[in-house]
C-alpha cells in the first residue's frame, strides 16, 4: 500500500465527524449573532474553533485523539493519529496566494510544515522519520463550510503562499472520499496532488 493510500485510509474516519462539528459550529455561531464580516473574521474564527474542538471531544474517532494541551494554551485544534505517524491541525484558510496560512516566526510551526514531498517518500514508515504533517483548512461559504486537506513542504510567505504537494477538497461523505483516486504531482513544489472520481469526475488544485 502506497503512502496516498494509507493517507486516505487513516483520514477516511474523520470525514464526517469533521464535517458534522463545523455544521453544528456555523449554526452555533450563527445564532450568537456574530455577524460574518471582516471585522469580526478573529471573533467567529475562535468561537468556530471552540465548537469543533467540543464536538470533536464528545465523539470521538477510532485512532484519533485531541491534543487537549495546545487547545487549552491557545485554542489550537490538532489531532494525531495512535500509530504516531500522522497529524492534523485544523487551520482556517488565510486571504492568501493559495489560501494556506504561512508558518510565521514559530520554530515548532516552521517544523511541522518542512515535510518532505510524497513524491520523495518511500512507503509508508520509512524511511522512519518520515514527516506527515497534515493541516484541514476550512472556509465559510454563503450557505455552509468548506474544508480541504493539504500536506505542506515548506514555511511559505504572504507573498508566494505555502508549496504544499497535496490540495483535496473534504467531501461530506466518507465513502465518496474513499472513492477517489489521488496522484502526487512531484515535478514542482508549487504543484499539487490532484484527484478524479471513479465516475470520470476530476478535482481542482491549489
Amino acid at each position: 500500500m502506497g503512502n496516498i493510500d494509507h493517507l486516505i485510509h487513516r483520514i477516511a474516519p474523520l470525514v464526517e465527524p469533521v464535517h458534522d462539528a463545523f455544521g453544528r459550529a456555523r449554526l452555533y455561531v450563527d445564532k450568537l449573532g456574530v455577524p460574518n464580516t471582516d471585522e469580526k473574521r478573529w471573533l467567529r474564527t475562535s468561537l468556530f474553533r471552540s465548537d469543533v474542538f467540543d464536538y470533536l471531544a464528545a465523539h470521538a474517532v477510532a485512532d484519533w485523539s485531541l491534543d487537549h494541551r495546545s487547545h487549552h494554551l491557545n485554542g489550537t485544534v490538532h489531532l494525531a493519529h495512535t500509530h504516531g505517524d500522522l497529524k492534523l491541525r485544523i487551520l482556517r484558510e488565510a486571504p492568501i496566494r493559495g489560501g494556506v496560512p504561512c508558518a510565521g516566526v514559530s520554530g515548532r510551526r516552521q517544523a511541522y510544515y518542512r515535510n518532505r514531498p510524497y513524491g520523495q517518500l518511500g512507503l509508508w514508515g520509512a524511511p522512519k522519520d518520515a514527516d506527515h504533517n497534515l493541516l484541514l483548512l476550512w472556509n465559510e461559504l454563503a450557505e455552509d463550510v468548506s474544508l480541504r486537506l493539504v500536506h505542506p513542504i515548506g514555511v511559505g510567505t504572504a507573498l508566494r503562499g505555502v508549496p504544499i504537494d497535496l490540495s483535496a477538497d473534504l467531501p461530506r461523505h466518507r465513502a465518496e472520499f474513499e472513492n477517489r483516486r489521488f496522484d502526487v504531482l512531484d515535478e514542482d513544489l508549487d504543484d499539487t496532488v490532484s484527484y478524479d472520481d471513479e465516475e470520470g469526475g476530476s478535482g481542482g488544485s491549489a
